[in-house]
């Protein structure tokens, strides 16, 4: 993913009631074209470490990892 503010090429809206996201394109992209969205000033991604990744997440049963929910409130609508 890239966020890059008022350059991006690809905008999204949230659909809470189906915890999506929806993305669209908002100008023709060309066959090859990197993929550029802006998620706004909220969003934010924890590092996660190669040990984390091996073991994989239990869907945030016993740890500190956000609902869909909880990650789609903190992303502005960009389209």
């Amino acid at each position: 993913y890239e966020n890059i503010p008022n350059a991006g090429n690809v905008g999204f809206t949230r659909d809470m009631s189906q915890n999506i996201i929806k993305y669209t394109a908002l100008r023709d992209i060309s066959a090859g074209e990197e993929l550029c969205i802006c998620y706004g000033p909220n969003v934010w991604f924890d590092m996660v470490s190669e040990n984390q990744q091996a073991e994989g997440s239990n869907g945030g049963a016993d740890d500190d990892t956000p609902s869909a929910q909880d990650f789609l409130q903190g992303i502005d609508d960009f389209a």
